[in-house]
């Protein structure tokens, strides 16, 4: 009689040795983020899972893709573990505040790159005019119009958003102007990344002031 073996053959499990990490130290602004990237040896090690944690999420977070995201000003370390072995690799990720400064005698906004900046231009009084505010560099535009009565209060307002430029700096120009009666115009100007900055236009003072 003949007799069949079934023989299986398994790949050979190659296990990892180590990981390292790149960059192994960075710095960020609050509200931006860097990618690191863990490498594990040897290339073609069977199991190259990895999770990734950080030392104080407080200052700085970071993905399972390893994508870090600045919270607040401070150090922290990102730590990366693999999943075979326990292999650990970090990287040192110093995180700054965000600068925003606003200069209304120039008009001259500066804020991190990238940062999503959100402008509001009220307007609010009684008679009839018309005011605007603009950054033409990029083509960002916001306007305001009202026609009433002398004795007829009115409120009118514009808001959009843009993003600051690689530059960091913009600078806000705009006018505020009445055809009769009293009026006068505020602009609110937030940042995702820091505090608020706001100013007055009337007749009188317009931007820059």
């Amino acid at each position: 009689d003949t007799a069949n073996i079934t023989i299986t053959v398994s790949a050979a499990t190659i296990p990892v040795i180590g990981v390292s990490v790149t960059p192994t130290s960075g710095t960020i602004t609050e509200g931006n983020t860097q990618t690191l990237t863990a490498t594990i040896t040897p290339s073609n090690a069977s199991n190259t899972s990895v999770s990734w944690s950080s030392s104080n999420t407080g200052v700085a977070t970071v993905s399972t893709a390893g994508v870090v995201t600045g919270v607040s000003a401070g150090t922290a370390t990102i730590s990366v573990t693999t999943q075979d072995g326990n292999h650990i690799a970090t990287s040192i990720i110093t995180v700054q505040a965000a600068i925003i400064t606003f200069d209304p005698s120039t008009g001259e906004y500066r804020a991190p790159a990238g940062s999503t900046v959100t402008v509001i231009l009220l307007s609010e009084g009684m008679g009839s005019g018309y005011a605007n505010i603009n950054i033409s560099s990029i083509g960002f535009s916001l306007s305001t119009e009202w026609n009433g009565i002398i004795n007829e209060e009115f409120v009118d307002s514009d808001t959009d958003s843009f993003i600051m430029p690689a530059s960091g700096l913009v600078t806000f120009a705009g006018s505020h102007n009445s055809n009769f009666g009293v009026s006068f115009s505020s602009v609110a100007i937030a940042n995702n990344q820091g505090t608020s900055r706001f100013f007055s236009m009337d007749v009188s003072v317009g931007m820059p002031q």
